[in-house]
C-alpha cells in the first residue's frame, strides 16, 4: 500500500513541475492568449487526471485491504489447520502407543498364560518325581532300620525256636524210633518252619524239592536250594539219619551210650562224605555252590557229635559241607535274608541314583528353555521399540511422512 501512494505522489508531482515550467515558459512570451487557453486546458485535464488517480488509488487501498484481510484469514486458517494437524499427529502417536501396547499386553497375558501351562507342564512331573524321590530315600531308611529290628526279633525267635524244637524232639524221639521215613519227614517239617519263619520266599530267595538233571543224567533233588545275591546258592540237606542218636539217647549204660554216640558221629561223617560226591555244582549253569548245609533236625544231636568228635565240623568244612543244627540254620538264613535286602537296597539306590540324574538332565534343560525364552521376550521388545520409532519417533517416520503428503494437497 505504501509503495503505490509513493508512486503516485511522484507522478503528481511531474506534472506540476511540467505545468509550472510551461507557465514560466509562457510568461517569458509575453502572455500569448492560445498559451494560457492550453495552460488552462492542461491544468483541467491535470486534475482530471489526478482525480482519476485518486479514485484509482482508493480502489487499489481497498484491493489491498481485502487482500489483507485474505491473507490475515489465510494464515489464521493455516495457524488453525497447523494446529489441527499437531493434535492428530499426537492423538494417532497415542492410538498407536495404546494400540500397541494392547496388542503387546494381549500378547504378553497370552504368552504368560502360555509359559505358565507350559512351566506347570514341567514342573508337575518334576515335583511327582522329586516327591517319589524322596518317598524312595525315606523308604530306603525305614526298610533298613525295620530290617535291624527284624534281625533281632530272628535272633529272639531262634532262641524260642530253639526251645520249642528241643521239647518237639524230646516228645518225637520215641515215635520215630527206627522208622527213618518218619525221621526224614519230620526233619522236612523242622526245616520248613525254619525256612518260613526266616523271611526268605519261596520261588524266590529259596526253592524246595526241585529236581534237576546234571551232564552226566545224574539226577539231583536236594531238599533246599538257597540262592544268594550275584547267582550264587546253597544247598541244603535233611536227609541226615538219627537211628544211633536215637539208641545213644534212649540207652542207660554208659558203654552203650559210648557206642551209639561213635556210632552216631561216624553215621554223620558218612552222610558228609556221602554229599561231597554229588554234583550239586552242576545244578545252576555250572555255579559251584557256596557250601552244602547239612541240617541235623535235633539240637542235641548236633552239640554231643561235635563234643564227641572235635574234628567233624573241620573236616565237613574242607569238603565244604557245614553241619548245623536249628539255631545255625536260622542264624545261617536270617544272614542270607539281610545280604538280600542290602542287594535290593543297593538296586534301589542306583535306580535312584539314575532317576536323580534324568531329574537333574531336565532341570537343566528346562533353565535353557527358560532362559531361551528370555531372550525372545527381548528380541521382541527390540522389535517393538524399532517398529515405533519408525512410525512415530525418528527421522523420516511414517506419520510426519504423511503429514507433508497432506499438505502438499
Amino acid at each position: 500500500m505504501d509503495d503505490m501512494t509513493l508512486l503516485l505522489t511522484l507522478l503528481v508531482g511531474v506534472v506540476i513541475l511540467l505545468i509550472l515550467a510551461l507557465f514560466w515558459a509562457l510568461r517569458r512570451g509575453g502572455g500569448d492568449t492560445g498559451a494560457q487557453r492550453q495552460v488552462a486546458e492542461l491544468t483541467q485535464q491535470h486534475y482530471q487526471d489526478r482525480e482519476a488517480l485518486q479514485q484509482k488509488l482508493a480502489e487499489a487501498e481497498t484491493q489491498i485491504a481485502l487482500k489483507d484481510q485474505t491473507i490475515a484469514s489465510l494464515q489464521e486458517d493455516l495457524h488453525q489447520e497447523s494446529k489441527r494437524l499437531t493434535e492428530l499427529h499426537e492423538q494417532n502417536i497415542l492410538q498407536f502407543e495404546q494400540l500397541a501396547s494392547k496388542i503387546l499386553e494381549e500378547k504378553s497375558e497370552k504368552f504368560s498364560k502360555q509359559n505358565k501351562t507350559q512351566i506347570e507342564q514341567v514342573l508337575t512331573p518334576l515335583n511327582e518325581r522329586i516327591k517319589e524321590f524322596k518317598e524312595k530315600v525315606e523308604r530306603v531308611h525305614q526298610d533298613d532300620a525295620k530290617q535291624y529290628v527284624k534281625l533281632e526279633q530272628q535272633l529272639e525267635s531262634i532262641g524260642k525256636l530253639n526251645e520249642t524244637m528241643v521239647q518237639e524232639a524230646k516228645n518225637l524221639t520215641n515215635a520215630l524210633k527206627g522208622d527213618v521215613q518218619k525221621q526224614g519227614a519230620w526233619g522236612e517239617m523242622i526245616l520248613q518252619t525254619i525256612l518260613e519263619r526266616s523271611g526268605l520266599r519261596e520261588g524266590k530267595e529259596y526253592e524246595t524239592q526241585s529236581s534237576y538233571t546234571t551232564e552226566n543224567d545224574q539226577r539231583l533233588r536236594p531238599d533246599v536250594v538257597v540262592r544268594l545275591p550275584q547267582d550264587r546258592f546253597i544247598v541244603i540237606d535233611s536227609k541226615v539219619s538219627l537211628n544211633a542218636y536215637e539208641a545213644y539217647a534212649s540207652a542207660d549204660d554208659p558203654a552203650e551210650q559210648e557206642r551209639h554216640l561213635k556210632a552216631h558221629v561216624q553215621s554223620l561223617k558218612s552222610h558228609v562224605s556221602g554229599l561231597s560226591k554229588k554234583e550239586y555244582d552242576k545244578i545252576h549253569d555250572q555255579h559251584s555252590p557256596d557250601y552244602v548245609l547239612m541240617f541235623v533236625p535235633i539240637e542235641a544231636a548236633y552239640t554231643v557229635a561235635l563234643s564227641r568228635d572235635e574234628a567233624l565240623y573241620t573236616e565237613s568244612f574242607d569238603k565244604r559241607i557245614i553241619i548245623v543244627s536249628p539255631t545255625t540254620l536260622m542264624a545261617t538264613l536270617a544272614t542270607v535274608d539281610t545280604m538280600w535286602r542290602q542287594q535290593r537296597q543297593t538296586e534301589n539306590a542306583l535306580k535312584i541314583a539314575y532317576r536323580g540324574g534324568k531329574l537333574l538332565d531336565k532341570f537343566y534343560n528346562y533353565l535353557d528353555s527358560f532362559k531361551s525364552i528370555g531372550q525372545r521376550l527381548d528380541q521382541a521388545k527390540s522389535s517393538y521399540d524399532e517398529a515405533l520409532g519408525r512410525l512415530s519417533y525418528g527421522n523420516g517416520n511414517l506419520i510426519w511422512q504423511a503429514e507433508l503428503l497432506k499438505q502438499l494437497g
